[in-house]
């Protein structure tokens, strides 16, 4: 398989983890529950794990990761501030990480479709990836 179309999905991956942990790491502050804010610190860690796997594959190819900019993180903190402005209960923010976990899932698996010739260890980063998504969605049901 050609470099380019696994450094496009790696870089890819990479957006959407990173985007996550920007994401769980302004709701843990948000969280009131413990049990949910405890829940919320080891999904960090999965994306966490996740993002550094997806630093040594991309490190293979001599590339660097591309971190998320200044705008994207912006855009993260103001939707965060807003949706949790006038509501900050568990149940508030599980719809908001299930929502979350819904859209990425569906976006890995359509990305997934359209890289079909990616190496075998790349599309297993995504698997883990998507795994970890539909994981944390389901876990956060009990929130509801």
């Amino acid at each position: 398989m050609s470099a380019n179309h696994n450094l496009d999905f790696l870089n890819r991956l990479y957006k959407y983890v990173t985007t996550d942990i920007e994401s769980i790491k302004l709701l843990i502050d948000k969280a009131k529950d413990p049990d949910q804010k405890n829940d919320l610190i080891a999904e960090l860690q999965d994306y966490r794990n996740i993002a550094g796997t997806i630093e040594l594959k991309l490190s293979e190819y001599q590339e660097a990761p591309k971190e998320i900019d200044t705008f994207t993180k912006t855009g993260l903190w103001s939707s965060v501030q807003l949706n949790t402005l006038m509501n900050q209960s568990s149940n508030h923010i599980a719809q908001m990480i299930i929502k979350g976990d819904e859209t990425r899932i569906y976006t890995l698996e359509k990305d997934m479709k359209d890289h079909p010739d990616i190496d075998s260890d790349v599309r297993e980063i995504g698997v883990s990836l998507l795994m970890a998504e539909k994981n944390h969605k389901e876990h956060m049901r009990y929130y509801l």
